[in-house]
């Protein structure tokens, strides 16, 4: 990277180095609270669905959009692919609760499937040749677009009944969830070894 490019970006700014503070912060929470073993349980469906969306919005603020925003200067194909991948999962990740809990897994596990495949397909691309697209703004709106949609008939096939069981009432994941999971999980390996 060039360093001229960050250089309006000092090194010792505080924002920088408080930027992963967060991540210590929500472990530290998440174990006192293990510690301390309240045995209270709330029901806020309201605080449920704030949490669902807004994890959701901010995802598509800092990953999708300077995704397109450096695919769109950059001309790197795995970046739109990143971008591709993170937008059907935070899409799945809301849709979830809309319906039953089988609705919701097969939304959201083949969200992650697809993300998974977005991913290992943009590294791969990457990594066999140097590809760099013409008419970038057309790749964009077309991979964003074919996201949404691709999407949207996961949602619909869903909603429809179209979709296979990814969960049973009384007994948990079925087999196909897990081959589901067991191939995207597999995928992320593979795109972390590419990289």
């Amino acid at each position: 990277m060039n360093s001229r490019t960050y250089s309006h970006f000092p090194a010792s700014s505080l924002p920088i180095r408080l930027s992963s503070l967060p991540i210590p912060l929500l472990l530290l929470a998440i174990g006192g609270l293990w510690v301390a073993n309240l045995r209270i349980v709330w029901s806020l469906p309201l605080l449920y669905w704030f949490i669902q969306y807004c994890s959701a919005i901010l995802m598509i603020a800092f990953i999708v959009i300077p995704a397109a925003r450096s695919f769109v200067i950059a001309g790197q194909p795995s970046v739109l692919m990143l971008g591709c991948g993170v937008l059907m999962t935070q899409i799945g990740a809301a849709a979830m609760p809309m319906r039953g809990l089988n609705a919701g897994f097969a939304i959201y596990n083949t969200s992650v499937l697809l993300s998974a495949l977005c991913h290992f397909s943009g590294v791969t691309i990457t990594s066999r040749q140097k590809i760099h697209p013409r008419r970038l703004s057309a790749w964009l709106t077309a991979a964003y677009a074919g996201s949404i949609a691709t999407m949207g008939l996961v949602i619909w096939g869903a909603f429809a009944g179209r979709m296979p069981a990814f969960f049973v009432n009384g007994q948990g994941g079925t087999l196909l969830r897990s081959l589901v999971i067991g191939t995207a999980v597999a995928l992320f390996v593979l795109t972390a070894g590419q990289l």
